[in-house]
């Protein structure tokens, strides 16, 4: 059994293994988190494929938890060590004091191993869900917004008009009413009108996952929704 422990940052984590003896195996691998889990896992797979690996991070949630979730959905076992603990077994192994990042990965190893209760990462179902339908709505709003960027410039071009809101249906009615009375050839006219249509299908599709955000968010994140300014979209990304 292999324990890697990380010590996650803001941008990158430094990973190092610790074999059942409690020496360091291979070199310290840094990596960008769960943007960088296949080189992650390529590195310890290049540890000689142990027949298990557990993953031991160092309990700060709001950086590492990208990266424990991802590791948690390809099929590994991850728990979280306190920082205390960590930094306890660093001074215990480095009576002289140094400290750096693979000593601290290092650490974060040992801690695990010498912990029988380490808290194991968890996904609730409600949080997976609902993290998957605020990443869907923010890619269409990235989509939408791109469209809408073209039709406005297309609109200069061809009609000498500048549209209102295009994430709005009343802009987008302004916009269609406009085009009935242009007079462009029929193929501008198909263009602008389908680039007009898919706007309109974009802000339905991102309204009903709206609609699906609230109604989960509700009872995950009503304490969120109680602070002013805070409504459910907000909510479901914190």
């Amino acid at each position: 059994m292999v324990t890697v422990g990380i010590d996650p940052h803001k941008r990158v984590c430094y990973a190092a293994a610790v074999d059942a003896a409690g020496q360091r195996i291979g070199p310290v691998h840094k990596n960008a988190g769960a943007r960088d889990l296949s080189a992650l896992l390529a590195w310890a797979r290049s540890l000689g494929e142990p027949a298990g690996i557990v993953w031991a991070i160092e309990d700060g949630r709001g950086l590492a938890r990208p990266l424990a979730d991802a590791l948690l959905l390809a099929g590994h076992r991850v728990v979280w060590v306190p920082a205390r603990a960590m930094a306890a077994h660093r001074r215990l192994r480095n009576r002289t004091g140094a400290k750096s990042d693979a000593i601290d990965a290092a650490a974060v190893a040992h801690a695990a191993m010498a912990a029988s209760d380490a808290a194991p990462h968890r996904i609730d179902p409600g949080v997976r869900t609902l993290r998957l339908l605020a990443d869907a709505r923010a890619d269409l709003v990235a989509r939408r917004t791109q469209v809408a960027n073209r039709i406005i410039a297309w609109a200069h071009t061809w009609l000498d008009h500048t549209p209102g809101d295009l994430g709005r249906p009343k802009g987008r009615a302004a916009l269609a009413a406009v085009l009935e009375t242009a007079g462009l050839d029929t193929q501008a006219q198909e263009v602008l009108t389908g680039a007009l249509a898919e706007a309109g299908d974009l802000s339905a599709r991102i309204a009903g996952l709206e609609a699906r955000i609230r109604h989960l968010v509700e009872p995950l994140a009503g304490h969120l929704l109680a602070i002013p300014g805070i409504g459910p979209v907000s909510a479901a990304v914190l």
